[in-house]
């Protein structure tokens, strides 16, 4: 048995790191509204009662007490045990700025996704933000005499390299609970693995690769053996990178969303009745993630048209993750998803036809095996030096993911969680990520942007609830999704809560 430990990050998980610059953070960011319920303090909320159900949970969370070290030489990291963890220098607590409404919440958000994480410490930070105004938005604003002891922000960044939308959704039900009066788990003493030299590093990361070419010709070996049905996957898969590489070779239109991105960011969050945005869906024959891509081709159609640029004259494409972990890495931290890129037809003026001309783009996708040709792509990534950034430059307008989540309502020490919302890391050239996440009969969307590209986030909120209420009051022929062939359970976008 060896005398060290640590665990290689995936080609994927790697290009997350190699991706960041000062400007360009890849980490996401997740806001969780809390009624304070038993966890109110005065005006404020019992900071030590978060910080002891944070540390009991810590156990089932193995990569948040581990950092980053990077093999001499080279680009690629592994995960090591921090032997200095401490809680303390990720766990913060702080207060909203007076009166404590929405707008000071998002604009302290917006400062802690724009701040970098520290390389020299595990990926991850978390705040507890009392003074929240018992107002929610649409209501009228709280005075200073309602402030604080109503409700509290449980704010969480964490590095993608760490985990996808699906893994994290796992962790957040590590630390929540069904029961509101759930006990805490004992958490055994942490007691640091100890981590490689960077000898042994380099000594293993040259045996790895010298075991490639047996590697290879097993996984040739065991093709021969399949045969037929080898091959056939084989021209799937060559088809799904065929049908990729068109958007590569025309770019997608420019748009004020896109070019250079700066060091600031601008964040919104807003939600919906989920059982609207499914029955709307259904009555038109289109899945929940159709519905989400066309109620965004609605808003970006009005925001455009406002701005004066002509939405019909735009190619405009929508980035969509798609999950594809199996049963086997369904517990697993690290990244398992695929992309779609989805033409969204901004130039469509009926919001009816607008979600059935998404539908029928997401069906072709499903259709063509996309995600199991960028699935082959990850995989040959494993081995070569592969540019995905530079491979998906131009190809998209803005990323939209959508992850589905617990359809029930859960606790933190018997406080009960209102509402939680995804803002997802902005990429190169791409100044806007919309990120829908589904839980306890609520569809709730956040937006990350740039700000200096979108200074009127706003306006894109605004127009979102316009597009959402214009779609859902649409009547439609109440039918049966079917699946679609060759999409197996599990590997769907990783927007869609199953309907």
């Amino acid at each position: 048995m060896s005398r060290y430990a640590y665990s290689r990050l995936s080609a994927q998980d790697n290009d997350f790191l190699r991706w960041e610059s000062q400007r360009l953070p890849m980490h996401g960011v997740g806001v969780q509204i809390f009624e304070c319920g038993p966890l109110a303090r005065g005006n404020g909320v019992d900071f030590n009662a978060v910080r002891e159900a944070v540390a009991a949970a810590l156990p089932r969370m193995p990569r948040y007490r581990q950092k980053l070290a990077f093999i001499p030489g080279t680009q690629r990291a592994v995960w090591v045990d921090d032997e200095h963890f401490q809680l303390d220098h990720h766990l913060r607590h702080v207060a909203v700025a007076h009166p404590g409404a929405e707008a000071q919440l998002r604009r302290l958000v917006s400062h802690i996704a724009e701040t970098p994480l520290d390389r020299g410490r595990p990926l991850w930070e978390s705040w507890v933000i009392e003074g929240l105004a018992s107002a929610a938005r649409g209501e009228p604003e709280a005075s200073g005499d309602q402030l604080g002891s109503k409700r509290f922000a449980f704010v969480t960044k964490a590095h993608h390299c760490m985990f996808d939308g699906a893994g994290g959704m796992q962790l957040i039900s590590q630390l929540l609970s069904r029961d509101p009066e759930a006990p805490l788990p004992e958490a055994p003493r942490f007691i640091a693995k100890t981590p490689p030299s960077a000898f042994e590093l380099k000594r293993d990361d040259w045996l790895h690769w010298a075991k490639l070419p047996f590697r290879l010709a097993r996984g040739a070996a065991d093709a021969l053996r399949d045969g037929e049905q080898t091959r056939e996957k084989l021209r799937e898969r060559t088809r799904a990178l065929g049908a990729l590489a068109r958007f590569k070779l025309a770019a997608a239109s420019e748009t004020p969303l896109n070019g250079k991105i700066g060091p600031h960011r601008s964040v919104e969050w807003t939600s919906f009745a989920l059982a609207e945005a499914k029955d709307a869906a259904h009555a038109h024959g289109a899945s929940l993630n159709d519905f989400v891509l066309a109620v965004v081709a609605g808003a970006l159609r009005t925001f455009f048209d406002e701005r004066g640029i002509e939405p019909g004259a735009l190619d405009f494409r929508a980035s969509c993750p798609v999950n594809i972990r199996e049963e086997k890495t369904r517990e697993k931290a690290g990244n398992f998803v695929s992309s779609w890129v989805v033409e969204l037809p901004l130039g469509e003026i009926d919001p009816v036809e607008r979600l059935h001309k998404v539908r029928t783009a997401t069906r072709e996708l499903k259709d063509q095996h996309v995600s199991a040709g960028i699935q082959s792509l990850l995989a040959l990534h494993e081995w070569l030096p592969i540019d995905l950034q530079a491979l998906s430059q131009g190809a998209q307008n803005l990323v939209v993911t959508n992850v589905p989540g617990p359809q029930h309502a859960l606790y933190l020490r018997g406080a009960r969680m209102e509402s939680m919302f995804a803002l997802a890391p902005l990429i190169a050239n791409v100044g806007l990520t919309i990120a829908a996440t589904s839980y306890d009969g609520k569809l709730c969307f956040g937006l990350n942007a740039d700000e200096d590209r979108v200074p009127d986030l706003h306006a894109i909120v605004r127009a979102l609830r316009a597009a959402f209420a214009e779609l859902a009051a649409k009547p439609g022929h109440k039918k049966q999704t079917p699946r679609a062939a060759g999409v197996a359970p599990g590997r769907e976008l990783a927007a869609v809560a199953s309907a």
